[in-house]
């Protein structure tokens, strides 16, 4: 129930053109199907769809800390998602030696990175917190 939305937004994106295409009632399809000026290609179209899907199952986790998550929907309110997928796109190909853009964990691991997250300074977690407040 909760990728019924990404998945519906995903089919009319794919369908959309399709229509169109068949309204307009010409008679001899092209022999390679290639997207109209403008129009995103079939890997493009699943790169964003498999992007989209990890950002929101990110968004879901509850193990994908809060800094990220909010980093994640400002990224996402800002952008398009079609920036937002062919970043994460190229940061994947520029990193194949350790990302592994079929893994959801690593694809969202580059979607915090085209976000903005950085990631804390080591033992920046477990530090001690400076002198507590005290009462009077």
């Amino acid at each position: 129930m909760k990728y019924l939305l990404p998945l519906a937004a995903v089919a009319a994106v794919l369908v959309a053109p399709a229509a169109s295409a068949q309204k307009k009632g010409s008679a001899k399809a092209p022999a390679a199907a290639k997207p109209a000026a403008g129009q995103p290609s079939r890997a493009e179209v699943e790169n964003a769809s498999q992007t989209l899907s990890t950002m929101i199952g990110g968004l879901q986790s509850d193990k994908v800390p809060e800094q990220v998550k909010s980093a994640i929907f400002a990224c996402i309110y800002r952008a398009p998602l079609a920036e937002i997928s062919r970043r994460t796109t190229a940061l994947l190909e520029q990193n194949k030696a350790k990302l592994n853009a079929s893994d959801p964990t690593d694809r969202l691991s580059a979607v915090a990175a085209v976000c903005g997250v950085r990631e804390a300074p080591p033992g920046a977690a477990s530090a001690p917190a400076s002198k507590k407040p005290q009462g009077r």
